[in-house]
């Protein structure tokens, strides 16, 4: 969480954003990255005027409603850490609420940018302008040779799933764990 704060920061002051609100969910895990945040916002001097916190039971309906207090405060930069379900479903309503567009700024954390490749087309299309901050693996013969290879045997294993599934970093990483 630390390092990628600091490149989320860096986004932040680049841009000149003075104020982020943190969207996240009501979970240790989307706790985790607010003092690493805070941190580092502050070396930047950007402020979060308000946090932004979906619980787990949030439904469709709490999630507009949250959405629409969101969209009356001046902060209109936002940073997203929860889980790939909450956010798929966030960011569908806020396009359904007019937040995807010119003048709102979406940032997602690594744990979403990650396997953004995995999510359902209709999602991606609302996420549309979204920027990430994800882990970079530089190309090489043996990863184009591992990827081919994972396509055709998850293929294989999975005829009735998507073919959008792609190799995600946390595959890459078991492969490195277990697959040597």
């Amino acid at each position: 969480d630390s390092v990628q704060v600091k490149s989320i920061a860096s986004l932040i002051k680049a841009y000149g954003w003075r104020e982020v609100v943190p969207v996240y969910d009501d979970t240790n895990c989307g706790k985790c990255i607010l003092p690493h945040l805070i941190d580092a916002l502050q070396q930047i001097d950007a402020h979060i005027p308000y946090r932004s916190v979906i619980s787990l039971s949030a439904t469709s309906e709490n999630i507009m409603q949250e959405l629409y207090k969101l969209k009356t405060m001046q902060t209109r930069a936002f940073i997203v850490h929860m889980s790939l379900t909450r956010a798929s479903l966030l960011f569908t309503k806020a396009k359904e609420a007019g937040m995807m567009t010119k003048g709102f700024v979406w940032i997602i954390t690594n744990g979403l940018a990650n396997i953004i490749d995995s999510l359902n087309p209709s999602v991606i299309e609302a996420m549309n302008g979204v920027i990430g901050v994800r882990f970079h693996v530089p190309r090489s013969k043996e990863l184009e040779s591992f990827s081919i290879t994972w396509s055709r045997k998850y293929q294989q294993d999975n005829p009735n799933e998507s073919p959008f599934n792609k190799l995600s970093i946390f595959g890459i990483w078991g492969y490195d764990v277990f697959g040597h």
